[in-house]
C-alpha cells in the first residue's frame, strides 16, 4: 500500500506527459506499419523494345504538279511525288508515242534531272524543230537557237548566249555552268541573272 500510495501522486502529476509519450509511441507503431507494407507506383512502365506506336501519324508525302506535252501516250497534267525525275514523268505518260524523235530527246533531255512544281516538258516528234513550248517547221539542228530565234538555255553556246541582251560573256558563261534547267525561270531561282536581266530575255529563251 505504501507504494501504491507513492504512485498515485506520481501519475496524477504527470498524467500529461505519459498521455503525450503513448500517443507519440502509438503514432511511431503506426507510421513502422505503413512503412513496411508494399506501395503502389503510379509510374507507367516503358514499352518492350520493338512496340509500334498504333496511333503515330505519318506525314503526308509532298507532290508536285507537272504538265508534259508533245510525243508522248498520254500528254496531260500529272502530280508526282517530289523528288520525282523527268524519266518518271514520261513513264506517268505513257512513255514516247511511235512518231517521237528518240534520237533528238536522247541529245537534248536529261532523262535523270529532278522535276519541279508547275514545270512543263515538251517532247518534240519527228520532222518537229522545238523552241520552248512553241513549234516552228524546219529542218532540226544541233545549235541552240532555234529557226524562231528563241535561244535553248540548255544547249546554246557561249556566242549564242551572250548575243542575248544584257547578257555578256561572264553571265553566258554562268549560264553554261548552271545547267541543266527545267524551266527558264530557273536563271532567277538559281541566281545566274537577276529578275530585271530575266525580263529582258525571258520571251527570246526556252529550256528545250
Amino acid at each position: 500500500m505504501e507504494l501504491q500510495d507513492k504512485l498515485l501522486p506520481l501519475l496524477r502529476e504527470h498524467a500529461i506527459a505519459l498521455g503525450i509519450g503513448m500517443a507519440g509511441l502509438i503514432f511511431v507503431g503506426y507510421g513502422l506499419m505503413t512503412l513496411s507494407r508494399p506501395q503502389s507506383s503510379n509510374t507507367v512502365a516503358p514499352l518492350p523494345a520493338g512496340t509500334a506506336v498504333r496511333n503515330a501519324v505519318s506525314p503526308l508525302a509532298k507532290e508536285i504538279t507537272i504538265d508534259i506535252e508533245g510525243a508522248v501516250e498520254k500528254p496531260g497534267v500529272y502530280k508526282l511525288p517530289a523528288q520525282s525525275r523527268i524519266q518518271d514523268a514520261l513513264i506517268a505518260a505513257g512513255g514516247l508515242s511511235q512518231n517521237a524523235d528518240r534520237q533528238k530527246i536522247a541529245q537534248t533531255v536529261n532523262l535523270a534531272a529532278p522535276l519541279t512544281d508547275s514545270a512543263k516538258l515538251y517532247l518534240p516528234a519527228v520532222g518537229e524543230h522545238y523552241a520552248g513550248s512553241g513549234i516552228a517547221s524546219g529542218t532540226s539542228t544541233d545549235t541552240g537557237q532555234g529557226a524562231s530565234g528563241i535561244v535553248n538555255i540548255n544547249q546554246a553556246s557561249e556566242a549564242e548566249l551572250d548575243a542575248l541582251p544584257g547578257v555578256g560573256a561572264v553571265t553566258a558563261q554562268r549560264i553554261i555552268d548552271g545547267r541543266p534547267y527545267q524551266g527558264t525561270q530557273d536563271l532567277v531561282t538559281k541566281k545566274i541573272v537577276g529578275q530585271s536581266e530575266f525580263e529582258k530575255i525571258k520571251d527570246q529563251i526556252s529550256v528545250y
